[in-house]
């Protein structure tokens, strides 16, 4: 005789990025249990996998659709997978701005959103003529630019090239899967500071994960408000 089947809970998210909405289950203790294994090794990229592997077996979507997801929609959907699994409170240990004491605060996971800017777009005109639509990264080629990458300076255009889909003009639209990196560099490179500073804005003003903590110091009594943004700062 086989043992009872325990019912798992399914709840619904919908992505910033373009509305989609999974559905999507905790995840179970032996998936747990990789991505522990994941986490104390200190390798980011085994980290990366662990966590795609995750939340593409709770949201029943295969690993090619969440790497291809926005980074910001991969860190949301992992906060509110493991808001379910483990529990939706998180104590991180956050530094005191006033004594530097380290304390624990409190954290609430399902509280948690993906805030875009209001004057956030994916167009971007350079000129009166030439503009480029730009994609957001996506968890995958984020983390090995970062480990791959040199130099900040290096970092940055490496991760701006990959974002660009496509540069157009008056006359015609150019996908930059037609043309080598070097001739996308070459383009980047000579642009100006201010149409560089346009590009930037695409990311500054992009998506992200990040709450607004505020905790009173146990040593100072001072009262600390902090906003973190990004996964890894959500569990330190």
């Amino acid at each position: 005789m086989s043992l009872p089947t325990i019912a798992v809970p399914k709840y619904q998210i919908t992505l910033l990025s373009d509305g989609t909405k999974l559905k999507y289950r905790p995840f179970l203790v032996k998936e747990e249990k990789v991505l522990h294994v994941a986490m104390e090794s200190g390798d980011s990229a085994s980290q990366i996998d662990a966590m795609i592997n995750i939340i593409s077996t709770c949201v029943d979507k295969d690993e090619d659709y969440i790497k291809s997801l926005p980074v910001f929609d991969v860190e949301y959907l992992f906060l509110q997978i493991r808001s379910k699994s483990i529990g939706e409170t998180v104590n991180p240990s956050l530094k005191c701005e006033h004594c530097e004491e380290v304390v624990e605060a409190k954290i609430d996971l399902s509280s948690i959103c993906a805030e875009k800017s209001k004057d956030h777009t994916n167009k971007i005109l350079l000129t009166d003529e030439i503009g480029v639509m730009m994609k957001y990264p996506n968890i995958v080629s984020l983390g090995t630019r970062v480990s791959e990458s040199e130099s900040t300076q290096g970092l940055v255009i490496d991760i701006v090239i990959d974002c660009i889909e496509y540069i157009y003009d008056s006359k015609k639209m150019y996908k930059t899967s037609d043309y080598t990196k070097e001739e996308l560099k070459d383009f980047v490179d000579n642009i100006t500071k201010d149409q560089f500073d346009k590009i930037s804005k695409f990311f500054e003003t992009m998506p992200k994960v990040k709450k607004e903590v505020k905790f009173k110091c146990s040593k100072c009594g001072e009262t600390n408000l902090i906003e973190l943004e990004g996964i890894e700062n959500f569990f330190g």
